[in-house]
């Protein structure tokens, strides 16, 4: 096991040795700090989002971007090719494609880079890294990282690296630096995140924890003996045990590499298509800019033009500037899907709600919403699907998350550790034989109700078609589109349609039920 850094800026250099191995020399310090935020509990801190002219407070903003990578070459599994050297054709420049546009203007980030690997990063690997990074990006590295087990659900008796614990090793290194960064982004290696994700959801951050603190606890116009299913509706104001729930979220995509063998479905869900959008900013809806022989598209260029990776582009035929209708979604769609009115905020007005809590989530904090299918879309389906489906989740290849959050959530907000230790009855072996991979990476923890789960809600903002692509991570591998079934391939265009039609009738409902 190596670490190194090009700079020691944050990190510290008597670090020589595994995470799992050098927390307990931290923790004390540590826990006198959480207790001091603990005592602020009820109230939460505003988070400077860094949107504003004044320069010097973006580039206060330090991101530890924390990218995990189980193998050097491609196995051959999920439609991928045997023996492609993934780690120099697709992990390297996706990592450092995503940290140049963090750091140019508008958003101007101080980024740092850690890297787990299952494996062991050579010397000259190490340099080839090293050498692509922008100057001032501190780098380490923790490769051979595998958990040592014996891995009772393959091999019992054989001691050997437990693979899929690899996904949790960024709680670990966050744990170990949680007060030297203001955001954290725990991505898989084939994930690209560009400023504007991150710029969202800092913006977003910082707005939904203004509203929570000016949320009542309870609804005073609501009587007490009403039931709280009855009380919370789709729209008007939610107390504060309801808006702390609420954190941004993406949804994974890829972009079309030959439709002819590989296209998007053709049947879509009985919704109409509508792309004449109004947009809403600084708290009040304007005309959309778009002529009327032209529909409002989704914006390709914050998730998927790649205008600096020629080389990729050209080996996978990748496009380099994809079209609106390039871009398909897989994990989800609009069945799985619900809006939410939130009052009294000037960045949006209606929020899309993905997929997720649902189990052990108490009643008193779920998020109700207006479901797609409200009006009998789905015919004999009169009912929103569960909220752990795989196929519908929207998993994110990733998550974001700030400090103050990641305090929350593991003080507070979830059933189980969210940060080390992994202790039983909620976790076995330090959480390597009871979770699997999307419970660490895939979110799964973070948004379900699943055994020492969180119930987080993702939201979406849908104040145009230019928010919305603020929430699309582009999946580089574009291997999903060639391993599933068409039918589940779903263009991100159409959906944007689909949803401003649910949201057209979402805002005739609230009228005459309001």
């Amino acid at each position: 096991m190596t670490i190194v850094a090009i700079r020691f800026l944050y990190w510290s250099a008597t670090t020589t040795t595994r995470p799992d191995g050098i927390l307990k020399s931290i923790l004390a310090s540590q826990k006198q700090q959480q207790q001091q935020q603990q005592q602020q509990q009820h109230e939460f801190p505003q988070f400077n989002s860094g949107s504003d002219s004044n320069d010097h407070q973006k580039h206060n903003t330090k991101v530890l971007y924390i990218v995990t990578s189980l193998a050097e070459y491609d196995n051959g599994h999920r439609s991928t090719v045997k023996g492609r050297d993934r780690f120099k054709e697709l992990m390297v420049p996706c990592i450092v494609d995503s940290i140049d546009n963090m750091l140019t203007h508008p958003y101007d980030f101080d980024v740092d880079l850690y890297l787990i690997t299952a494996f062991t990063l050579k010397p000259e690997r190490r340099s080839y890294i090293e050498d692509q990074l922008p100057q001032g990006v501190g780098f380490q590295v923790w490769d051979d990282a595998c958990p040592l087990g014996y891995d009772k659900r393959e091999h019992k008796d054989l001691l050997g690296d437990v693979t899929r614990a690899l996904a949790r090793q960024h709680r670990y290194v966050i744990k170990d630096k949680l007060h030297n960064y203001d955001i954290f982004l725990p991505f898989e290696d084939d994930m690209l995140v560009k400023g504007a994700h991150v710029q969202q959801y800092l913006d977003m951050t910082a707005e939904l924890e203004r509203l929570t603190n000016e949320a009542p606890e309870t609804m005073p116009d609501v009587p007490e003996t009403e039931s709280p299913t009855t009380k919370m509706k789709y729209f008007g104001q939610m107390t504060r045990h309801q808006m702390k729930r609420l954190i941004p979220g993406f949804i994974r995509v890829e972009v079309l590499l030959n439709e002819t063998e590989h296209g998007a479905q053709s049947q879509l869900a009985p919704i109409d298509l509508d792309y004449d959008f109004e947009i809403y900013a600084n708290g009040k809806y304007h005309p959309s800019s778009h002529h009327d022989d032209d529909k409002a598209e989704i914006d390709p260029s914050f998730c998927c033009h790649i205008p600096n990776l020629q080389n990729i582009a050209a080996a996978g035929k990748t496009p380099l500037r994809p079209t609106a209708s390039d871009v398909i979604i897989w994990e989800t769609r609009a069945e799985a899907l619900s809006l939410r009115h939130v009052a009294h905020s000037k960045l949006f007005q209606w929020l899309i709600l993905l997929p997720g809590p649902g189990k052990r989530e108490k009643l008193d904090e779920k998020v109700f919403g207006y479901w797609s299918g409200r009006n009998g879309a789905y015919g004999q389906v009169d009912k929103k699907p569960s909220g752990g489906v795989p196929d519908l989740i929207a998993q994110q290849g990733g998550w974001m998350a700030t400090r103050g959050q990641l305090m929350r959530l593991d003080e507070e907000l979830c059933s189980g550790n969210f940060l080390p230790p992994y202790n039983e009855p909620l976790y076995y072996e330090d959480g390597q034989q009871s979770m699997n991979v999307e419970f660490w990476s895939g979110g799964y923890q973070f948004f379900t109700g699943v055994r020492g789960g969180c119930n987080m809600q993702r939201v979406i903002s849908f104040a145009s078609p230019s928010d919305f692509s603020k929430h699309l991570l582009y999946h580089m591998a574009n291997n999903k589109q060639k391993q599933l079934p068409q039918k589940r391939m779903l263009r991100a265009q159409d959906l944007l349609g689909q949803m401003n039609t649910v949201l057209k009738q979402a805002q005739k409902d609230m009228i005459s039920e309001g």
